[in-house]
């Protein structure tokens, strides 16, 4: 059944009026009808069954039925401090980290990143970003949508990092523990910050900045993976790590 995760200004009582993006899918892509069914959240944790009740010109009017018993959100809080990448890697690093479970994505303007936006071109940046993460999470039958921030600089992404129960840096040049070994020294955790390096890596200033705010220098192992890789591989390890996968 198709998901669609909405603001909850569209929910009045036990209905919900959809428009804009969602309200054209339903009509023109999905073609659906009064009578068919949906599943729509308000992206904070709630989703009910619905019932198309008219399909109007922009809008769509639902009558709500039984909320659901929702296990699609992982038990941790999942933080991804991204160093902007070139091009449109970004893109797909929203994407993928959204799949897995990735409650925060923050970008980091971090000394190698080769990518420098305007204040005009960062809005619509992170407009895209957004509407990709809403996409992701109605796709992976998410009950929320992954929280999408403005870029940050290196400084402030560390002091974001150490309000976590568990903060990593992936240092490609292997300084610090194993991923596994660190996190076998964490148990039981309630939030975790790993910050993954733009092309290049983080410089070593960054990585001693962080260091001394207490994130810890962690690895992946001997091969070196694209900006791109690394941060879905590190979460998809964490999350099995901590039962994630087959709960």
């Amino acid at each position: 059944m198709q998901r669609y995760l909405v603001p909850p200004s569209c929910f009045v009582g036990d209905t919900a009026v959809l428009r804009g993006e969602d309200a054209h899918h339903i009509a023109r892509v999905m073609r659906m009808v009064p009578g068919d069914r949906v599943e729509v959240g308000d992206g904070s944790g709630t989703v009910w069954t619905a019932v198309i009740e008219s399909v109007g010109a922009g809008e769509v009017h639902l009558s709500l039925e039984d909320s659901l018993e929702e296990d699609g959100e992982a038990r941790l809080e999942l933080v991804l401090l991204q160093g902007l990448p070139k091009h449109d890697k970004m893109d797909l690093i929203v994407q993928k980290a959204t799949e897995l479970g990735v409650a925060r994505v923050i970008p980091v303007a971090a000394a190698r990143s080769v990518v420098r936006y305007q204040e005009d071109q960062e809005i619509r940046r992170l407009q895209r970003w957004r509407r990709i993460a809403k996409e992701a999470a109605e796709q992976a039958k998410r009950s929320r949508i992954p929280e999408i921030v403005q870029p940050v600089s290196a400084a402030e992404a560390w002091r974001w990092a150490a309000q976590a129960d568990v903060a990593l840096i992936f240092d490609e040049s292997r300084r610090g523990r194993p991923l596994a070994t660190a996190l076998a020294g964490h148990p039981g955790v309630g939030r975790i910050f790993f910050a993954v390096g733009p092309e290049g890596g983080w410089d070593p200033g960054e990585v001693d900045d962080a260091t001394s705010l207490g994130v810890e220098p962690v690895h992946l192992g001997p091969r070196i993976l694209r900006t791109e890789t690394a941060g879905i591989a590190a979460a998809a390890a964490i999350l099995y790590h901590y039962g994630e996968w087959g709960r």
